[in-house]
Protein backbone atom coordinates (compact mmCIF):
# COMPACT_ATOMS: atom_id res chain seq x y z
CA UNK A 1 0.00 0.00 0.00
CA UNK A 2 2.47 2.60 0.61
CA UNK A 3 4.74 1.97 -2.46
CA UNK A 4 1.22 2.44 -4.31
CA UNK A 5 0.65 5.46 -2.66
CA UNK A 6 4.41 6.61 -3.53
CA UNK A 7 3.33 5.86 -7.07
CA UNK A 8 0.14 7.91 -6.62
CA UNK A 9 2.15 10.56 -5.59
CA UNK A 10 4.70 10.69 -8.19
CA UNK A 11 2.57 10.20 -11.39
CA UNK A 12 0.47 13.37 -9.42
CA UNK A 13 3.64 15.41 -9.57
CA UNK A 14 4.04 13.98 -12.93
CA UNK A 15 0.97 15.19 -14.31
CA UNK A 16 1.14 19.08 -13.14
CA UNK A 17 4.77 19.43 -13.82
CA UNK A 18 5.69 21.40 -16.55
CA UNK A 19 8.04 18.96 -18.07
CA UNK A 20 5.84 17.22 -21.24
CA UNK A 21 6.45 13.55 -20.52
CA UNK A 22 7.16 11.78 -24.18
CA UNK A 23 6.13 8.62 -25.70
CA UNK A 24 6.80 9.63 -28.97
CA UNK A 25 6.32 13.09 -29.80
CA UNK A 26 8.57 15.43 -27.75
CA UNK A 27 7.86 18.75 -27.15
CA UNK A 28 11.03 19.38 -25.63
CA UNK A 29 12.71 18.18 -29.40
CA UNK A 30 10.27 20.06 -31.52
CA UNK A 31 10.55 23.11 -30.30
CA UNK A 32 14.17 23.81 -31.29
CA UNK A 33 11.78 23.77 -35.14
CA UNK A 34 9.54 26.09 -34.10
CA UNK A 35 10.02 29.68 -32.67
CA UNK A 36 6.84 30.40 -31.06
CA UNK A 37 7.23 27.23 -29.10
CA UNK A 38 10.95 28.32 -27.76
CA UNK A 39 8.85 31.26 -25.74
CA UNK A 40 7.59 30.57 -22.56
CA UNK A 41 4.28 31.71 -23.36
CA UNK A 42 3.32 28.45 -24.58
CA UNK A 43 4.14 25.93 -22.01
CA UNK A 44 2.56 24.27 -19.32
CA UNK A 45 5.40 26.11 -17.60
CA UNK A 46 3.08 29.21 -18.08
CA UNK A 47 -0.28 27.96 -18.49
CA UNK A 48 -0.39 25.45 -15.42
CA UNK A 49 0.43 28.15 -12.49
CA UNK A 50 -1.91 30.35 -13.45
CA UNK A 51 -4.66 27.87 -13.50
CA UNK A 52 -4.11 27.06 -10.46
CA UNK A 53 -3.98 30.52 -8.92
CA UNK A 54 -7.16 30.40 -10.99
CA UNK A 55 -8.73 27.93 -9.21
CA UNK A 56 -8.34 28.88 -5.98
CA UNK A 57 -9.37 32.16 -6.66
CA UNK A 58 -12.58 31.06 -8.38
CA UNK A 59 -13.64 28.99 -5.45
CA UNK A 60 -15.68 31.80 -4.41
CA UNK A 61 -18.00 31.42 -7.48
CA UNK A 62 -17.69 27.62 -7.41
CA UNK A 63 -21.32 26.81 -9.06
CA UNK A 64 -20.36 29.36 -12.04
CA UNK A 65 -17.29 27.57 -12.55
CA UNK A 66 -18.19 23.61 -11.16
CA UNK A 67 -17.83 21.71 -14.40
CA UNK A 68 -14.66 23.19 -15.42
CA UNK A 69 -13.98 22.13 -11.90
CA UNK A 70 -15.93 18.67 -12.09
CA UNK A 71 -13.72 18.08 -15.28
CA UNK A 72 -10.39 19.11 -13.73
CA UNK A 73 -10.86 16.56 -10.97
CA UNK A 74 -12.25 13.78 -13.04
CA UNK A 75 -10.14 14.18 -16.17
CA UNK A 76 -6.52 14.45 -14.25
CA UNK A 77 -7.45 11.43 -11.77
CA UNK A 78 -8.75 9.09 -14.79
CA UNK A 79 -4.50 9.94 -16.31
CA UNK A 80 -2.99 9.89 -12.58
CA UNK A 81 -4.50 6.56 -11.91
CA UNK A 82 -2.67 4.57 -14.75
CA UNK A 83 -0.53 6.25 -17.76
CA UNK A 84 0.82 10.36 -17.33
CA UNK A 85 2.08 11.00 -20.89
CA UNK A 86 2.30 14.72 -23.01
CA UNK A 87 -0.28 13.56 -25.28
CA UNK A 88 -3.09 12.16 -22.34
CA UNK A 89 -2.56 15.35 -20.44
CA UNK A 90 -3.28 17.94 -23.44
CA UNK A 91 -7.38 17.61 -23.48
CA UNK A 92 -7.38 19.14 -19.71
CA UNK A 93 -5.45 22.00 -21.49
CA UNK A 94 -8.69 23.93 -22.53
CA UNK A 95 -10.34 23.58 -19.15
CA UNK A 96 -7.33 25.12 -17.58
CA UNK A 97 -6.93 28.09 -19.90
CA UNK A 98 -10.19 29.81 -19.00
CA UNK A 99 -8.35 29.36 -15.12
CA UNK A 100 -5.51 31.28 -15.84
CA UNK A 101 -7.27 33.76 -18.01
CA UNK A 102 -9.63 34.48 -14.71
CA UNK A 103 -6.35 34.88 -12.68
CA UNK A 104 -4.61 37.38 -14.81
CA UNK A 105 -8.10 39.11 -15.19
CA UNK A 106 -8.54 38.88 -10.88
CA UNK A 107 -4.81 40.31 -10.51
CA UNK A 108 -5.28 43.21 -12.60
CA UNK A 109 -8.52 44.15 -11.12
CA UNK A 110 -6.62 43.82 -7.82
CA UNK A 111 -3.71 46.27 -9.48
CA UNK A 112 -6.08 49.14 -10.86
CA UNK A 113 -8.32 48.96 -7.83
CA UNK A 114 -4.80 49.58 -5.33
CA UNK A 115 -5.49 46.32 -3.67
CA UNK A 116 -1.84 45.30 -3.61
CA UNK A 117 -1.98 42.61 -0.72
CA UNK A 118 -3.84 40.40 -2.82
CA UNK A 119 -2.52 41.22 -5.94
CA UNK A 120 0.75 40.71 -4.38
CA UNK A 121 -0.08 37.43 -3.18
CA UNK A 122 -1.85 36.04 -6.40
CA UNK A 123 1.69 36.86 -8.22
CA UNK A 124 3.78 35.31 -5.46
CA UNK A 125 1.25 32.42 -5.42
CA UNK A 126 1.91 31.79 -9.18
CA UNK A 127 5.39 31.84 -8.92
CA UNK A 128 5.63 29.78 -6.23
CA UNK A 129 3.35 26.93 -8.17
CA UNK A 130 5.26 27.58 -11.06
CA UNK A 131 8.82 26.61 -9.06
CA UNK A 132 7.00 23.25 -7.67
CA UNK A 133 5.92 22.47 -11.45
CA UNK A 134 9.41 23.03 -12.79
CA UNK A 135 11.62 21.23 -9.60
CA UNK A 136 12.87 18.29 -10.64
CA UNK A 137 11.95 16.35 -7.94
CA UNK A 138 12.11 12.75 -10.01
CA UNK A 139 15.74 13.57 -12.01
CA UNK A 140 14.34 12.96 -14.87
CA UNK A 141 16.79 13.46 -17.65
CA UNK A 142 15.27 14.91 -21.15
CA UNK A 143 18.43 14.66 -22.57
CA UNK A 144 18.19 10.73 -22.53
CA UNK A 145 14.46 10.81 -24.14
CA UNK A 146 15.97 13.64 -27.30
CA UNK A 147 18.54 11.29 -27.55
CA UNK A 148 16.41 8.23 -28.53
CA UNK A 149 14.59 10.42 -30.95
CA UNK A 150 18.26 11.35 -32.52
CA UNK A 151 19.36 7.44 -31.99
CA UNK A 152 15.95 6.66 -34.13
CA UNK A 153 17.18 9.60 -37.19
CA UNK A 154 20.40 7.86 -37.13
CA UNK A 155 18.67 4.53 -37.76
CA UNK A 156 16.92 6.64 -40.78
CA UNK A 157 20.04 7.57 -42.18
CA UNK A 158 21.17 3.90 -42.08
CA UNK A 159 18.28 3.09 -44.03
CA UNK A 160 19.50 5.40 -46.89
CA UNK A 161 22.83 3.45 -46.08
CA UNK A 162 23.97 7.80 -45.36
CA UNK A 163 26.70 6.34 -43.19
CA UNK A 164 27.85 9.78 -42.31
CA UNK A 165 24.78 11.53 -41.77
CA UNK A 166 24.02 8.26 -39.89
CA UNK A 167 27.26 8.82 -37.71
CA UNK A 168 26.48 12.59 -37.03
CA UNK A 169 23.71 11.68 -35.60
CA UNK A 170 24.51 8.89 -33.17
CA UNK A 171 27.33 11.07 -31.93
CA UNK A 172 24.65 13.56 -31.29
CA UNK A 173 23.00 11.18 -29.58
CA UNK A 174 25.92 9.99 -27.28
CA UNK A 175 26.52 13.35 -26.08
CA UNK A 176 22.99 13.74 -24.85
CA UNK A 177 23.04 10.48 -23.14
CA UNK A 178 26.51 8.46 -23.07
CA UNK A 179 25.61 5.41 -21.73
CA UNK A 180 23.19 4.31 -24.66
CA UNK A 181 24.22 0.89 -25.40
CA UNK A 182 22.32 0.56 -28.41
CA UNK A 183 23.71 4.07 -30.66
CA UNK A 184 27.36 2.67 -29.14
CA UNK A 185 26.73 -0.59 -31.31
CA UNK A 186 25.17 1.08 -34.69
CA UNK A 187 27.85 3.88 -34.41
CA UNK A 188 30.70 1.42 -34.20
CA UNK A 189 29.13 -0.68 -37.28
CA UNK A 190 29.05 2.76 -39.56
CA UNK A 191 32.78 3.38 -38.13
CA UNK A 192 34.01 0.04 -39.34
CA UNK A 193 31.64 0.66 -42.93
CA UNK A 194 33.79 4.10 -43.32
CA UNK A 195 37.11 2.58 -42.53
CA UNK A 196 37.34 4.22 -38.84
CA UNK A 197 37.88 0.89 -37.34
CA UNK A 198 39.91 2.11 -33.98
CA UNK A 199 37.14 4.12 -33.23
CA UNK A 200 34.58 1.74 -34.14
CA UNK A 201 36.39 -1.25 -31.73
CA UNK A 202 35.98 1.69 -29.19
CA UNK A 203 32.21 1.76 -29.39
CA UNK A 204 31.46 -1.50 -29.63
CA UNK A 205 33.58 -2.56 -26.73
CA UNK A 206 31.78 0.27 -25.06
CA UNK A 207 28.27 -1.56 -26.52
CA UNK A 208 29.20 -5.06 -25.41
CA UNK A 209 30.14 -3.24 -21.59
CA UNK A 210 26.98 -1.44 -21.17
CA UNK A 211 25.13 -4.22 -22.37
CA UNK A 212 26.40 -6.67 -19.78
CA UNK A 213 25.74 -4.69 -16.81
CA UNK A 214 22.26 -5.70 -15.05
CA UNK A 215 18.88 -3.51 -16.26
CA UNK A 216 16.95 -4.69 -12.89
CA UNK A 217 17.89 -5.21 -9.33
CA UNK A 218 18.31 -8.53 -8.72
CA UNK A 219 15.48 -10.23 -6.68
CA UNK A 220 16.39 -10.45 -2.63
CA UNK A 221 16.71 -13.45 -1.07
CA UNK A 222 13.83 -14.07 1.69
Amino acid sequence: PAAFVAKLVMKTVHFWSAYEIPQIEHFGYMRRYSLPLRGPVLSFATLGPLAVVGMALGLRSFRRWSLLYLFVATYSTSIILFFVLARYRLPIIPALVPFAAYAVLEIARFVRQRKWAPAAGGVAAALVVGWLMQANFYGVDENKAIAQIVYRHGIAEDMRENWPAAIEKYEEALRLKPGYAKCHLNLGVDLARVGRRDEAMANLEAAERLDEQPQVRPLEAS
